[in-house]
C-alpha cells in the first residue's frame, strides 16, 4: 500500500532473519515535526509492507489516536479500529469501519460504527464503477438522518480524474456542492486544481498549483484561495532512492483523492500558512524509514495464538519455544516467559487494548498483534 504519510517502528517489532534477500526496499515509519508537536507511527508485523497500527499525536492540540487495521489472507484492509485518547495513555475504542470487496479486488461497501455508551451503524458508503473498472462515484447514506453525499469522477483517456463532483444534502433545503477539475503535464503530472464550493447561498474558489523538478518531483504545492495566498507545501527528496522502492499506507477512506507525483523517496515537507499573501513556515515534517529487503525465501517462527481477540487466557504453541514476550503499544514489555512448547498467558491482568506477542525460536523470531477485549 503506498501513500505520503507514515511513521516509526519500535524496537521490538524488529524484523525476523531473512535467508535470502534482494533489492532494498523502505516502509516509512515515522513523520514528525519536534517543534510542532506532531508525531505519527506506524507499527508492523514482521516483514510485512501493511502497517498493523497507526498512532498519531498532537501534543498542542492535547490529541492521540490509534487506529489498529486488520487484513484478510489477500492483504485487503477489512476492519480499522480506532481509539482515542485523553491523556495519552489509557485508549478507548470510538470508532470501527468495515470493508467488503467484490471478486475483482475492488472496495464496494464501507460501514461505519460508532461506539458511544453503545455501539450503532452510523453510516455506509457505497463504491460504484464503470465498465471500465474505475470508480465512478461514492454515495454516503447515514442510518438514523435523512443526510446524504455523492462524489462521482470523470476521466480523461489515460484515465486520470479530470473533474470531481462532491454534494450533499443535509436537510430543510441546506445543500453544499463542490466541484474540483485537474489539469495535468506531460500526460500525468498533475499541475492545477480548481474547485468551487458552493454551500447554500455562498460561493467560495480557489486553486492549487503544483511545481516538480526534472525528475519529476513534487516540489511545491500552492493554495490560492478566495484571491489569496492561503497555503503551501514544499518538498525534499533523496534522488538515490526511487518512490517506487518505498511503501506507504494509504487510508482507505481517503484512497481516492488526487495526490501530486514523487519519482524519488521523501525526505522532508515544510507547511507554510498564509497571512495577507504573505507566507509563515508552519511546521517542518521530517521522515524515517525502515530500511528492509526484498524477500525470496523468509525464516519465521510457524507459532499458533489465540483466541484473538483475547478476554482471559492468550495461548502461544510454537515448537521449540525459547522465549515468549509481550508488549504494549508503547514497546513497553509486561510478560516474558520461557518455555519449550506452550504459553499460557492470563490477559485478566491488562486493560483492554492493543498488544504484541514476540515468540524466539532457534535463534528467530515473529512478532504478533493480538487485542484484549
Amino acid at each position: 500500500m503506498k501513500k505520503l504519510f507514515l511513521l516509526l517502528i519500535v524496537a521490538i517489532m524488529a524484523l525476523p532473519v531473512f535467508s535470502q534477500r534482494n533489492t532494498t526496499e523502505y516502509r516509512v515509519n515515522r513523520i514528525f515535526s519536534a517543534a510542532c508537536g506532531e508525531d505519527e507511527l506506524f507499527f508492523y508485523e514482521g516483514d510485512n509492507t501493511n502497517p498493523v497500527c497507526v498512532k498519531r499525536i498532537s501534543e498542542l492540540y492535547e490529541s492521540y489516536y490509534i487506529d489498529s487495521l486488520f487484513y484478510n489472507d489477500l492483504g485487503q484492509l477489512i476492519r480499522k479500529d480506532c481509539y482515542e485518547s485523553s491523556n495519552g495513555y489509557n485508549y478507548d475504542l470510538y470508532v470501527f469501519t468495515e470493508y467488503t470487496y467484490n471478486d475483482k479486488g475492488q472496495k464496494t461497501k464501507c460501514d461505519v460504527y460508532t461506539n458511544q455508551y453503545f455501539i450503532y451503524h452510523e453510516s455506509t458508503i457505497y463504491y460504484h464503477y464503470d465498465g471500465n473498472d474505475r470508480l465512478s462515484y461514492m454515495e454516503v447514506d447515514y442510518m438514523e438522518d435523512d443526510w446524504g453525499e455523492k462524489i462521482s469522477f470523470v476521466y480523461n483517456g489515460d484515465d486520470l480524474v479530470v473533474e470531481e463532483t462532491y454534494s450533499s444534502d443535509y436537510g430543510d433545503g441546506y445543500i453544499v456542492e463542490e466541484s474540483t477539475k485537474y489539469s495535468y503535464d506531460n500526460g500525468l503530472l498533475v499541475k492545477e486544481e480548481y474547485f468551487y464550493v458552493y454551500e447554500g447561498e455562498y460561493l467560495d474558489e480557489g486553486y492549487f498549483i503544483y511545481e516538480y523538478d526534472e525528475h519529476g518531483n513534487c516540489i511545491s504545492e500552492t493554495e490560492y484561495y478566495g484571491g489569496e495566498l492561503d497555503w503551501k507545501v514544499e518538498y525534499t527528496h533523496n534522488l538515490d532512492v526511487s518512490y517506487s522502492d518505498v511503501y506507504y499506507y494509504i487510508d482507505a477512506e481517503e484512497d481516492y483523492y488526487v495526490e501530486p507525483s514523487h519519482s524519488n523517496m521523501i525526505t522532508s515537507r515544510t507547511e507554510y500558512v498564509g497571512d495577507e499573501n504573505e507566507l509563515y513556515v508552519d511546521c517542518i515534517y521530517e521522515y524515517e524509514y525502515d530500511e528492509f529487503l526484498d524477500i525470496v525465501e523468509t525464516q519465521v517462527v510457524a507459532s499458533n495464538i489465540y483466541p484473538n481477540p483475547a478476554k482471559d487466557i492468550l495461548n502461544v504453541e510454537a515448537e521449540n519455544i525459547d522465549l515468549v514476550e509481550l508488549y504494549d503499544i508503547y514497546g513497553r514489555k509486561l510478560y516474558s516467559e520461557e518455555k519449550s512448547d506452550n504459553v499460557r498467558i492470563d490477559m485478566n491482568t491488562f486493560s483492554d487494548g492493543i498488544y504484541f506477542v514476540k515468540v524466539y525460536s532457534e535463534g528467530i523470531s515473529s512478532v504478533k498483534k493480538i487485542v484484549k477485549e
